[in-house]
């Protein structure tokens, strides 16, 4: 009998959650966890904490490499996928090794992009998604009195909340892709508008 072997790509809690899944359910199958980023899986909704200062890097990890290897899972971390091949149940990575597989879970997430119309602002402007975003804004967040936050997802709010408590003045610019996949109306803006503003957030 032929061994199966899983391919997960992506180390988030999406991409974690899935190889834990999959050696629960094929307890005598191979399985290899790729991520480009170096290390375990860690909770990138924790980051606002850690540029705070609340809780130390340490706190954020949900699942260190070693405990991929108590598990018999195979953790590949700093390498890329580049192609994938359904055709052939390949993937190929950056360095031209070739992958087979017999199931493949894709659990990347998404990624923070600055829009064109503000791309002249981008030497001003970060993102926070991952521990090296999280880094550059602890350098800079001690010479910012005040911070513009675009966007509405959970962790724009959750930064919001320890910005405010770091006493720094905060903007806020509501979109209509704000709330994605929630959908954008007015109640729903007065809503969120009103409560931000409430907590000292001025909302444009």
């Amino acid at each position: 009998m032929i061994e199966q072997h899983f391919v997960v790509i992506g180390n988030g809690p999406a991409g974690n959650q899935a190889a834990l899944t999959l050696r629960e359910k094929a307890p005598d199958a191979r399985i290899t966890l790729i991520s480009r980023h170096q290390g375990g899986c860690y909770r990138p909704d924790l980051l606002p904490q850690l540029v705070s200062g609340k809780i130390e890097e340490e706190g954020l990890f949900l699942f260190s490499p070693s405990s991929y290897k108590d598990k018999g899972i195979k953790l590949r971390s700093g390498q890329e996928v580049v192609a994938i091949n359904l055709e052939k149940r390949e993937i190929v990575l950056d360095h031209k090794e070739v992958i087979p597989f017999h199931g493949l879970i894709i659990a990347v997430g998404g990624s923070p992009r600055i829009p064109e119309h503000l791309a002249a602002f981008k030497e001003s402007m970060l993102t926070l998604k991952t521990l090296k975003d999280a880094s550059v804004w602890m350098k800079k967040l001690p010479e910012a009195a005040s911070v513009l936050m675009i966007g509405g997802d959970l962790t724009s709010l959750a930064f919001t909340k320890v910005l405010l408590a770091m006493e720094k003045k905060v903007y806020f610019s509501l979109n209509e892709g704000a709330f994605w996949p929630l959908r954008f109306n007015n109640t729903l803006f007065e809503e969120v508008a009103h409560k931000l503003s409430q907590k000292g957030v001025k909302v444009l």
